[in-house]
This record gives C-alpha cells, sequence and structure tokens, in this order.
C-alpha cells in the first residue's frame, strides 16, 4: 500500500468510526426512549394489539416471515462470499502473473470495442474484445513459438501489465537476434510504441472473462469497501440486539399489567420461539423492575396484594402519572409537514408570504423537524413556525421587552423549552399579521448585521427549478437529435468521463475540462474549454462567458439552434 493510500484509508476509518459512533448513538438513544416508553405505559395499547395478531398468524404469514429471515441470511452470506473471492483477485496491474492462472481486473478501454480501421478484425470475425472493468483469467505463458497472430497476450512495460493483440510477428533477422511481437488494442488505431520480446510477456487470455464485475471488485478492495462490510457486519449484530431488549421489554410489561400469564404464555402455539425465549428470560430474571424517571421499585406483588400500602400506591400512580405525561402525548399528533399539507389555502399563502421573506436573507438555512421549522443564519437563530390546529404559529428570536409598547400583537413563550431562543410568539391570522411578522424579521436580520436582499425576484421556491432531466423530456425531437449527436461523440472519446448534476452535465478527461451541457428554457447550450478570442474571426457562432467564474474552465458557449450549429459543437470538441 503506497503512502497515498495509507492516508485514505486512515481518513476513510476515521469516517467510519464518525458514523459508527453516530449510528451507535443514536441506536442507543431508540433503546432507551422505547424501553422508556413501554415501562410508563404508554405503549400498552400498542402491545397489546402486537400481540393480538401474533395469536391470529397464520401459518403462511408465519412461513413468509420465516423464510424473509432466511433470505436476509443468504444475502449477507453471500456478500462475505463475493467479499472473500474479490480479496483474491488481482487489481494491482504491477502483480506478475506465475504458474497458476491468475484472476484480474481490467482497468482500460484499449480492447474494449473494434476500431473500423483495424481490418483484420473484421476480416478474421475477431470478436473477443474486452470490456473495461471485465474480470479476466489470465493463465501461464506457452512457448514462444506456440504464440501466433491475433493471440491477447499481458506483457510488462514500465512495471504495469498491459493487455493487447499480437498483430504481427518479426523472426529474427540482420537488426535483431529475437523474435520481435507487434500488439496492438482494438480499440485504438495505432500500434504499441515498441514491438515486444517473448521475455516482456507474463500470460496469455483465453476468453474467461465475467462481464463489468470488476468495478464492484475494485470497490471492495479500496479501503471504502472494507469499511462498508465492517458497517454491515456492525449492523448485523447491533439490531438484533436491540431487537431482543425491546422484545423482553413488551413481554414484561405485558405480563406486569396482567394481559398476558406467564404459564399462558409459554402454552401458547402463536408465539414464535423468540418469543417464548424472551418470556423465559423475563420470568427467570429475580431483580424488580425499576422505573428510570422515578427510581421506585414497581411489581404486580405490591401493586396488587400489599393492601396495608394503599396510599403509597395511590401516590406511586399520581407520580407516575405525571412523570409519564409527556410520555403519553409524545409521537401521537401530526407532523409539521403533515398539518402543512392538511392547512387551507389561506393559511399556506400566509404561510408562504413568511417563508419568502425569510429567504431575503443572504446565507439562510432552514431545517425542518417533527413540531416546527427552523430557520437560522450559522449559529445565529431567526424564527421557527410551527401550526397549532389551523393556525399559523411564528416564533421569532427578539427580546419580548423591547416591544412592550408597541403595535405588535404577540405572547410569551419564553416558558417553553423549544422555543427559549425564539421567545416572541406571533398567532398569524390576518395579512395584517403576515406584515407585522416580516417587519420584525426584517428587525432581527438589522440587529445581527445580516444581510438582506432588496428584491422578491431573487427569491426562488425550493424544488421549483426544474433538473436537468426534467427539461431535457420537455426538448423538442429536433433538439433531442442534436442532443444525442454531440453527447455521442464526446461519450465516443477515449478516457472522457461523464458526471451528471441536476443542473447540468459536464465532461472530462482526467482532470481536464473539455464540455458542460445546459439546457437554458427550450434550447441546448454546449459551453467548451476553447478560448474565444481565437475563433472570433471564424465561421462559428458562439458567446463568450470567460467573464464568469462559474464558466471559467468553459468559457465558450455554442447555442445549438440548427444542425449545422450541433454540427459545429463537434468540430469545436474535436479541437479541443
Amino acid at each position: 500500500m503506497s503512502g497515498f493510500d495509507v492516508y485514505v484509508f486512515i481518513l476513510c476509518l476515521i469516517v467510519f468510526l464518525l458514523l459508527t459512533a453516530i449510528f451507535t448513538f443514536f441506536t442507543v438513544y431508540f433503546i432507551k426512549v422505547s424501553l422508556k416508553l413501554i415501562r410508563l405505559g404508554a405503549e400498552d395499547e400498542k402491545i397489546k394489539i402486537e400481540y393480538e395478531k401474533t395469536l391470529t398468524l397464520s401459518k403462511r404469514t408465519k412461513a413468509l416471515s420465516f423464510l424473509d429471515k432466511v433470505f436476509s441470511l443468504v444475502v449477507c452470506v453471500l456478500i462475505m462470499a463475493v467479499f472473500g473471492v474479490s480479496a483474491c483477485v488481482n487489481v494491482e496491474s504491477t502483480k506478475i502473473v506465475g504458474d497458476v492462472p491468475v484472476v484480474q481486473v481490467v482497468q482500460s478501454s484499449s480492447m474494449a470495442t473494434r476500431y473500423e480501421g483495424n481490418e483484420y478484425l473484421y476480416r478474421n470475425n475477431i470478436t473477443d474484445q474486452i470490456q473495461t472493468f471485465d474480470l479476466v483469467t489470465i493463465h501461464k505463458l506457452p512457448d514462444e513459438m506456440d504464440l501466433k497472430l491475433y493471440d491477447i497476450v499481458v506483457y510488462e512495460v514500465d512495471d504495469m501489465l498491459v493487455i493487447h493483440r499480437i498483430v504481427g510477428i518479426e523472426e529474427p533477422n540482420d537488426k535483431h537476434s529475437e523474435r520481435y511481437f507487434v500488439l496492438q488494442g482494438d480499440a485504438v488505431h495505432v500500434r504499441d510504441k515498441f514491438p515486444v520480446t517473448y521475455s516482456q510477456m507474463k500470460g496469455i487470455y483465453r476468453g474467461e472473462r465475467i462481464p463489468f464485475i470488476g468495478s464492484f471488485v475494485m470497490f471492495m478492495q479500496s479501503p471504502a469497501g472494507y469499511l462498508c462490510i465492517l458497517l454491515v457486519l456492525f449492523v448485523l449484530i447491533a439490531l438484533p440486539i436491540a431487537e431482543k431488549k425491546i422484545l423482553n421489554a413488551k413481554i414484561a410489561r405485558l405480563i406486569e399489567i396482567g394481559y398476558l400469564t406467564a404459564d399462558g404464555a409459554l402454552a401458547s402455539q402463536a408465539l414464535t420461539q423468540e418469543e417464548t425465549e424472551s418470556i423465559k428470560e423475563v420470568l427467570e430474571e429475580k431483580e424488580p423492575i425499576i422505573d428510570d424517571e422515578t427510581a421506585i421499585t414497581v411489581s404486580p406483588q405490591i401493586l396488587y396484594t400489599d393492601v396495608s400500602s394503599e396510599k403509597f400506591v395511590q401516590g406511586l400512580e399520581e407520580e407516575t402519572f405525571v412523570k409519564k405525561e409527556w410520555y403519553e402525548t409524545a409521537g401521537k399528533g401530526k407532523t409539521f409537514r403533515e398539518k402543512h399539507d392538511s392547512a387551507s389555502k389561506e393559511v399556506l399563502d400566509r404561510y408562504n408570504e413568511i417563508v419568502k421573506h425569510l429567504y431575503k436573507i443572504k446565507g439562510l438555512h432552514v431545517w425542518e423537524g417533527k413540531a416546527f421549522e427552523t430557520y437560522k443564519k450559522g449559529r445565529t437563530p431567526i424564527a421557527r413556525l410551527a401550526f397549532k390546529g389551523k393556525s399559523l404559529y411564528v416564533h421569532l428570536a427578539l427580546d419580548i421587552k423591547e416591544y412592550e409598547n408597541s403595535k405588535y400583537v404577540y405572547t410569551d413563550a419564553s416558558s417553553i423549552k423549544a422555543y427559549k431562543d425564539y421567545p416572541m410568539r406571533v398567532k398569524v391570522s390576518s395579512d395584517r399579521q403576515v406584515k407585522w411578522v416580516n417587519e420584525l424579521v426584517s428587525e432581527i436580520a438589522k440587529k445581527s448585521g445580516l444581510y438582506m436582499y432588496a428584491m422578491t425576484t431573487l427569491f426562488s421556491i425550493k424544488g421549483t427549478d426544474k433538473t436537468f432531466e426534467q427539461k431535457l423530456k420537455e426538448l423538442s425531437p429536433e433538439m433531442i437529435n442534436r442532443y444525442t449527436l454531440i453527447t455521442n461523440y464526446l461519450s465516443s472519446i477515449d478516457g472522457v468521463r461523464v458526471k451528471n448534476s441536476s443542473k447540468h452535465v459536464t465532461y472530462k478527461k482526467g482532470s481536464q475540462a473539455v464540455a458542460k451541457l445546459k439546457i437554458i428554457g427550450k434550447t441546448l447550450n454546449v459551453y467548451l474549454n476553447l478560448q474565444p478570442k481565437k475563433y472570433r474571426k471564424t465561421k462559428y457562432k458562439f458567446v463568450d462567458v470567460s467573464g464568469k467564474k462559474s464558466h471559467e474552465s468553459y468559457p465558450m458557449r455554442v447555442k445549438i439552434t440548427s444542425d449545422r450549429q450541433a454540427k459545429w459543437a463537434i468540430e469545436l470538441i474535436k479541437q479541443i
């Protein structure tokens, strides 16, 4: 492993550990909250319904559940098997082929297609081309005199292995005493720069390949692949443990409230083996159940048999009711998004007006939570929007004491923990209050030194802008044909990679920019990595966009409005 690979591996390891820590934290948090909800009784009705469903499960449903588990296990075994096989594959081109056949990944496209100028391929009907990322088997090299024309061999040059076809053989003569082999890739129009001797050859390809699986193998052998496998193993280990803990807590709660008796549960044929084992584990526990919130020992014996402690039990029930009030209401109401979607048009119009004004703040960030929508600039709180009933409420990060004798109508929400940083609560029930809220938002921006755009036309509602793919589908058939013509030529260039984004498609060869395709309105525009000054007095029609930072790598813009301009674009690409 090179020094660079070591650094990449260390970086990936740090990212993996960080993701694992985050996943572990949320898993533990979820388990703790779930256990607390179960033990406090907030989930009693839900648990009962789940148990009743298990009693009515048909044999077919149980069989499907079992098959689902078997399928998951088989998939995991297959992933591990593929990972094990991939570890044996040679993806490093510096490894030398020995007596035993070696499986290698092809990382070049020089043998991928048949170049039209290579007449020997068509004359002899040679069709055993090798695609990029194919998995191929390289065998031991035969004797020198057994090699013949059009064999595909692997040879070494500059500490790299190259797989090409023999297209010529030069016997020893006055100029050289060794037998020379001329090699060439099927997809290229020139032969290899230097002839190859038998001593440089390392193996021969005999047509054994698995198409395109090499990219997966390369990923599995990369640091990211190793970490991916570790993460999968971690999930496979952690999730069953979490599910078992929650299942035990549910069974314990059903027994505790008297809904499920121990003997009846163990005798029930409707229970799965996992549930039966969970009941046994619960019954074998000798320690009483401790409620983390009240820290009071609660057991069926105290609640149902200790008559002398009636007052204590009553007090315990009252305290427990107060403690679990939050848990009984948690998760039962509609989310912010559900309330938003069910709001009236009038309320949504006011909401959109306020959001539109908020987005005038430069660098604004928004987070949508379960109960509200939060707007911040960096760490500076600005506003929180929430729906209650059929009304919209806006909580603002303003000191309410400063506005006690003002025209604004509001309430103090500072006592609510969620709105501690947003103490001013405004109920938006009229267009006048929308205006007030927008004025107050401007006040926040002014006090915090935030820049606000002056024109509302700068605001663009998220998600309304069409993506490149959506615009492409709306183009006319003529424009689609021009687009296809240009992209087919770009894709045919050896080594060119394409990158799709929501707004455009970019073509690069390594780090060198080639072209960028963008749709403006109903017209395709091609941005090229060419200096416009060199083409000012030529036949080509273009726009110089070198002054724009976003197009500094593609300063020439060609608007494709005709077949001739599509042809010009291809001619210019050839010059790149």
